[in-house]
């Protein structure tokens, strides 16, 4: 694990921000930081994706991406029975990301 965590820390050198593909990643990413004396969010925010309870409930809550499962899958339910029941064509859906804010993340004005 120490060459793992060696190889982010290099890779993380100079950044000021890192976007996790979930919130367990991050969560372990956190730990990283701190074991390597940086401070999140100060010296580098953190945010994950799912928006799980371990988002909130990790010692440093982490700013995440929601995931909505449940209209997901009543999307994908309704497109199925759209093909089943009336010969429709596939489709494709999007849905807007919401990001819910929490402490792992710093914020800076913008300068121009």
């Amino acid at each position: 694990m120490e060459l793992v965590s060696e190889r982010i820390l290099k890779r993380l050198n100079g950044c000021t921000a890192c976007v996790c593909y979930n919130d367990e990643i991050a969560s372990k990413l956190i730990q990283i930081l701190q074991s390597a004396d940086l401070q999140v969010p100060d010296q580098i925010s953190v945010i994950g994706i799912d928006n799980s309870n371990l988002a909130r409930f990790c010692e440093v809550p982490i700013t995440s991406v929601n995931n909505p499962a449940n209209e997901i899958g009543k999307c994908a339910a309704q497109i199925i029975l759209d093909k089943i029941d009336k010969n429709m064509e596939m489709y494709s859906a999007e849905f807007a990301p919401e990001l819910v804010m929490r402490n792992s993340v710093k914020l800076y004005n913008e300068v121009m």
